[in-house]
């Protein structure tokens, strides 16, 4: 007994000395507040500093956000006084120091669309107006401040009349009446309209600025035709043209004739209706007439001059490929000249459809309203439009082949989208596209950033979702999803948040505190959070089920003074109880 007193005095006085020095060697660590189950930090984000403030082992200041480039647009919209679009409208682009970026021309729906633009100041000039209309002189300036944004443009084109005199004479100076002329567009071959002198053989027309020919189809009796037609150009509102044209005294060289035409089904032969033809002559490739098959699948032209001419087909029937063959006829005096022309069935091309979903970029919700073009990637024609609805979404049959789709209007409160969406439609498929918008900027807004990572790799973390809280109203604001790059972003008002994550990503544990952060105007706050691997112990960094003593701050003071005291006090009545023995053994002897 004598022996054991001694050795327990020792190793309660040794196990004292050690609990006090393992909590005297731990580093001193910063005091976390955890009142109501809430965790509360500050996060230093652009222009804040912290002097003096140590930071603990293992974190570090964020980098400050570094804006990125700003990158939009220019979409013009070209019109007449009432609205309608015009095609054909050229603008140049130009930046401040009058370089020429681009030229734009205005497509079937009078829209014309620049490349990606720097952010900067620019100006639009008409370089040249559709035919028949006047172009706008005065420079328009605009600018791109905003990242994404495709700045709109309209550009009103007012119409350009000029008069065009036709006066027909003999040979001996003689007003011609009845003379008939046909007036086409130069450009196009589209006949303008027909004129017919007057008594005093003269015929006045108002024309569109722009360039023109003109053929005399018809003279009065006893006159020749002559032998070739005229040329002429409008180019200022309100220029006269006058024409003075002579018609020779003489027999007519030819009469006329007329031509019938017959339209059938190339493999049955059924006659087929609603075939239209234009009537073209042959030497100046001029079109003369128009004409429609009617139920019996035939038409007649009206009296033509002695001559050679061709067919075109301008529309086919209906379930019909279009011909594209001239079909030469020449016409006789007296005669009627018959020609058959024949037509495939149309193939029945494969089709798919293209499903569009309309969403918030931050919070994903759907949206309605958002005007869509569908473009086909070959020929930038524009097959159609289309608006989501109610539901976010709107759906289009096409044919087989490769598209762009181009957002031309943005729900109400979001930023029109610049960017063109190529996508390919296959045979009996649907494919789906997802667009998203962002809001538009509102005043004293700020953006928070959250970054997920795994806990100790670093890995980002996508699909993790977040529930954004107001934290004097506990009510949420937002629900964010992090992406393939482990972030997600939202535009809140400046003020107090918290957030809490709703679902973790997949094979993560969830993170159950609540992290509070305040937004203040035209900053981005970086939240970083960090997942364990489902399965790990959060406090030991082991397996599940396991318990470890943690090497660093895992015991708490109180608990080792409690046990360094315990044993002091030990250790003190061992030394009473030794002493005691021996003034009793003193005694005895």
């Amino acid at each position: 007994m004598k022996r054991i007193i001694p050795i327990v005095l020792l190793l309660c006085l040794l196990f004292a000395a050690m609990s006090i020095n393992v909590y005297a060697a731990e580093p001193d660590q910063p005091e976390v507040s955890a009142a109501g189950g809430m965790v509360a930090f500050e996060i230093i984000t652009e222009g804040d500093t912290q002097e003096g403030v140590p930071l603990a082992d293992g974190f570090s200041i964020p980098e400050p956000v570094v804006p990125c480039p700003i990158q939009g647009g220019v979409r013009i919209l070209a019109t007449d006084i009432a609205g309608t679009p015009l095609p054909g409208a050229v603008f140049g682009l130009y930046d401040t120091g009058n370089q020429l970026i681009e030229e734009l021309v205005t497509n079937a729906d009078g829209i014309a669309e620049s490349g990606s633009l720097d952010g900067g100041d620019y100006y639009l000039s008409e370089l040249s107006a559709p035919v028949g209309f006047l172009p706008v002189y005065e420079t328009i300036p605009f600018s791109v401040t905003v990242h994404g944004e495709v700045v709109c443009k309209t550009v009103v084109n007012s119409r350009g009349y000029g008069i065009l005199k036709i006066t027909v004479s003999g040979n001996e100076g003689e007003p011609v009446p009845g003379a008939v002329f046909a007036l086409y567009h130069a450009d196009t071959n589209d006949m303008v309209t027909k004129l017919t002198t007057d008594d005093t053989g003269t015929a006045i027309f108002e024309p569109l600025t722009g360039r023109y020919d003109l053929i005399q189809t018809q003279t009065a009796e006893g006159y020749l035709l002559p032998e070739s037609g005229f040329s002429f150009v409008l180019a200022e509102h309100g220029e006269t043209v006058e024409l003075a044209v002579q018609n020779e005294k003489g027999a007519p060289a030819v009469s006329t004739g007329t031509v019938r035409l017959v339209k059938r089904d190339e493999s049955t032969g059924a006659l087929l209706p609603g075939a239209v033809f234009g009537i073209y002559n042959t030497a100046t490739d001029k079109k003369i007439a128009e004409m429609t098959t009617g139920s019996d699948g035939m038409a007649t032209t009206g009296q033509l001059p002695g001559g050679n001419y061709y067919l075109m087909e301008l529309t086919a029937p209906a379930g019909y490929t279009l011909s594209t063959e001239k079909t030469a006829v020449r016409v006789a005096a007296g005669e009627m000249a018959e020609v058959t022309v024949t037509n495939e069935p149309e193939k029945a091309e494969p089709t798919g459809v293209l499903l569009v979903t309309k969403v918030d970029k931050n919070t994903g919700e759907r949206l309605s309203g958002a005007v869509f073009g569908i473009y086909n990637t070959s020929t930038n024609e524009k097959i159609t439009e289309m608006t989501t609805g109610s539901d976010g979404m709107v759906s289009y049959e096409l044919t087989a082949e490769s598209y762009y789709l181009r957002e031309l209007k943005a729900p109400d409160g979001y930023v029109l989208s610049a960017d063109k969406v190529p996508f390919t439609v296959k045979s009996g498929e649907t494919t789906e596209l997802t667009v998203t918008n962002m809001p538009e900027k509102a005043e004293n807004t700020g953006t928070l950033l959250i970054i997920k990572k795994a806990e100790k790799t670093g890995k980002p973390l996508s699909g993790a979702v977040f529930g954004v809280y107001d934290a004097s109203t506990d009510d949420k604001v937002a629900e964010v999803t992090t992406g393939g790059d482990g972030t997600a972003s939202y535009e809140l008002p400046a003020g107090d948040y918290y957030l809490r994550e709703l679902k973790a990503p997949e094979g993560y544990a969830l993170e159950k505190a609540k992290i509070l952060f305040s937004i203040k105007s035209e900053v981005t706050v970086r939240v970083e959070v960090t997942n364990m691997l489902a399965g790990i112990n959060p406090v030991t960094g082991g397996a599940a089920g396991t318990i470890s003593v943690p090497k660093t701050g895992g015991v708490s003071p109180a608990l080792n003074y409690v046990l360094a005291a315990l044993c002091m006090s030990i250790s003190i009545i061992c030394g009473l109880m030794l002493c005691r023995r021996y003034r009793n053994s003193l005694r005895r002897n």
